[in-house]
């Protein structure tokens, strides 16, 4: 409103300020990476594998686009493990493909945010490469994963992360 600005009311002033939420996460000691699940049941799969294989020091339950209002705690975490990355898993659609691509975008995460390629492969190997340009929400991933998403997204599919099951991530 005209009573915030410059040389007026600000936050700071008021003793204000927006608090960023904790996301829901587990700590593992022996591992080693960070990865974001947009899930809850997948979330739980990575979690049981990372309590008997040293993967991930940290699993987090990225909530769809709650994770976006996280990025101080990722920045947090990022540091605090000294990751040079950090991963990212969701569901093969427009909306779970610009998640991950918004917050690759965001420079404050401070560092990378990749697929876990590993398991996008898994999920999209049935799936052909499209002919037409990828949409932008897509671009994130690597370019034979982008086309085989592409295919999801330009029929309105979806592809769900549980697709990628227990077998697979153990």
């Amino acid at each position: 409103t005209i009573l915030f600005g410059t040389g007026k009311l600000g936050l700071e002033l008021l003793r204000c300020f927006v608090v960023s939420p904790t996301p829901v996460a587990e700590r593992f000691a022996l591992g080693t990476g960070i990865i974001i699940l947009e899930n809850e049941a997948t979330f739980d799969s990575f979690c049981r594998l990372s309590r008997h294989k040293p993967v991930f020091a940290l699993v987090v339950y990225g909530r769809g686009h709650e994770i976006q209002k996280c990025v101080p705690y990722l920045q947090r975490e990022a540091s605090r493990a000294g990751v040079p990355e950090i991963h990212y898993f969701g569901d093969v659609d427009r909306r779970g493909l610009e998640i991950p691509r918004q917050l690759a975008l965001n420079a404050a995460v401070g560092v990378p945010v990749r697929p876990l390629v590993v398991a996008y492969e898994a999920i999209l190997r049935q799936t052909p490469a499209s002919t037409q340009p990828a949409p932008a929400c897509c671009d994130w991933l690597p370019p034979d994963l982008a086309a085989r998403a592409a295919t999801v997204v330009l029929e309105s599919r979806r592809l769900p992360q549980e697709a990628f099951g227990w077998d697979e991530i153990a």
